[in-house]
């Protein structure tokens, strides 16, 4: 039997293009390619010639144009053998200059640590690529909510490349990474060259801003900056007869075309749909697809806030990110209302500071006070932990990240406070967002006081129970405590109105993953009131 492991790598490569057509851009790589290679075979892959795909129903399912292409390279790769390439490199030397090793499996580390699936090969047939498309549909079932770059991507890939190398007791080949990343997706302001003389090609990581992004000459928001119009494609597979009206709604609705500007030191400026610029991490690929894919992040729950919050009404955000409640809040608020904003990422908090600024130049009313700690049940110092690619998933509970390599993990020693003593000179508070991670209940533990008083309306929570890790049992216990004492519990709809639970707390955290979970303390103040 053929040693698949060890058979030749044909000169072979393959990209992808899916959703509209090829541009300029991509007929060029692709024909610079040839021109470099004339002993290779290059292969264009498009929408139409992916029926045979073992994975298609997925491919078909998975609402990102980067999630359908990790499940096209993998099949592609595992079939016919080769290289495959994203569209976005640009190439300029041979490929055989890299000196290749054509057998086996070939790969090539990025600089946050992950092997990249933008730029890897492998024998037809391999072993590790079989794996890949093997464990790909139950990757994405797993974590429906998680990033391409998560479930079918590099940290997918990287995952799956350790655990068979350890399994099968097979290595693989590694390209020098400067040869073909002489930077990385977080540092585009230095990548204007020029390069080293043995650099094979440079990759413009136009897929992280959803491969789809062109060069808009009409568009500026910093001198210097790279500047991006986004376009999304919708494919339409019915013949419908509608009004012209009624598509324009639908286009605009469900189309977004968001400006996008890089604005150097790995930060963009994004344009969402509402006409409100924001500020993103380039490396919160959570947070940027979100903004990316709908125009806007969580509209549910800016919906909520814009009908819950008014006049002088007292907002707490405990994990703002960088703001996008933060910014709602304030401008659904008067001057006499207060905004309270905790981040204890320092990368993220300097984010959020530059939105809050800019929010102040702009129609945002209510005060925002800015504090750069972790949120808790202690003042102890505390560690926060970072994944690379995520940060707006930073968390004190490490069993929260046992999906993510402890490697790939960025900490920071931050300080921590607790609500009680933070806000306790406050006398009624609207609304508390908690977003933290796994800590929610030591979080809300250290504000029992503040809501066992009855000075707090409502209290939202992200309840995610692959986030919660060890302290869902703790949680459950406080919300069941607080419901004898009178809370109620809601979801959010699309609109922003409350859809009661009728169950009991500790049941709500353990029995689904919910992105709101909406806590009524009303009725505990009433109660107060009554003695």
């Amino acid at each position: 039997m053929e040693d698949r492991h060890r058979a030749k790598i044909p000169k072979l490569v393959h990209l992808v293009w899916l959703g509209s057509e090829p541009g300029a851009q991509l007929l060029g790589t692709i024909d610079r390619l040839r021109e470099l290679n004339p002993d290779w075979e290059v292969r264009l892959w498009r929408d139409g010639d992916l029926d045979w795909l073992k994975n298609r129903e997925w491919f078909d399912s998975v609402p990102t144009w980067a999630g359908r292409s990790d499940i096209a390279r993998y099949e592609i790769v595992l079939r016919h053998g080769g290289f495959y390439v994203d569209a976005d490199f640009e190439f300029l030397r041979s490929l055989d200059d890299a000196n290749l090793n054509l057998e086996g499996v070939v790969v090539v580390k990025e600089r946050q640590g992950y092997f990249c699936n933008g730029f890897f090969g492998a024998s037809a047939g391999h072993a590790f690529m079989a794996r890949l498309v093997d464990r790909l549909g139950a990757s994405i079932e797993a974590r429906p909510r998680a990033t391409p770059q998560a479930v079918s991507g590099p940290a997918f890939f990287t995952d799956e490349l350790v655990q068979w190398s350890a399994e099968a007791g097979e290595a693989w080949s590694e390209i020098d990474r400067d040869l073909v990343f002489p930077y990385s997706f977080d540092k585009l302001d230095h990548a204007s060259g020029p390069w080293a003389p043995d650099v094979i090609a440079v990759h413009a990581w136009d897929q992280a801003r959803n491969g789809r992004a062109q060069v808009d000459p009409n568009l500026s928001v910093t001198r210097g900056s790279l500047v991006s119009r986004i376009r999304m494609g919708l494919r339409i597979r019915s013949r419908l007869r509608v009004k012209v009206s009624t598509v324009r709604r639908v286009f605009d609705r469900l189309v977004w075309r968001p400006n996008c500007a890089y604005l150097g030191d790995g930060r963009g400026l994004v344009v969402g749909r509402h006409g409100r610029a924001i500020i993103v991490e380039l490396s919160d690929t959570y947070v940027l697809s979100s903004l990316v894919a709908r125009g806007a992040g969580d509209e549910s729950f800016h919906r909520f806030l814009s009908k819950t919050l008014s006049g002088s009404d007292v907002y707490v955000d405990v994990g703002a990110n960088i703001g996008q409640f933060v910014d709602t809040a304030a401008r659904s608020l008067s001057s006499y209302g207060r905004v309270f904003a905790y981040e204890p990422n320092p990368r993220v908090a300097d984010t959020l500071s530059l939105n809050v600024q800019m929010g102040r130049n702009s129609a945002a009313h209510a005060e925002v006070v800015e504090r750069r700690v972790a949120v808790s049940d202690s003042t102890e110092p505390v560690t926060l932990r970072v994944p690379t690619f995520h940060a707006g998933r930073g968390s004190m509970v490490r069993t929260s990240l046992s999906d993510v390599d402890v490697a790939k993990l960025d900490h920071h020693e931050v300080s921590c406070v607790t609500l009680d003593d933070e806000l306790g000179h406050i006398s009624r508070i609207r609304l508390i967002k908690v977003d933290v991670e796994g800590n929610e209940a030591a979080v809300l533990a250290g504000a029992s006081t503040l809501i066992e008083s009855g000075r707090v309306d409502l209290v939202d929570i992200e309840s995610v129970r692959a986030h919660l890790g060890s302290s869902v049992e703790r949680l459950g216990e406080i919300l069941d405590r607080w419901q004898d004492l009178g809370a109620t519990f809601a979801d959010i709809d699309s609109h922003g109105e409350l859809i009661p639970i009728q169950k009991r707390g500790s049941t709500i955290v353990t029995s689904a993953d919910r992105s709101h979970l909406i806590i009524d303390l009303r009725p505990i103040r009433a109660a107060l009131q009554r003695f």
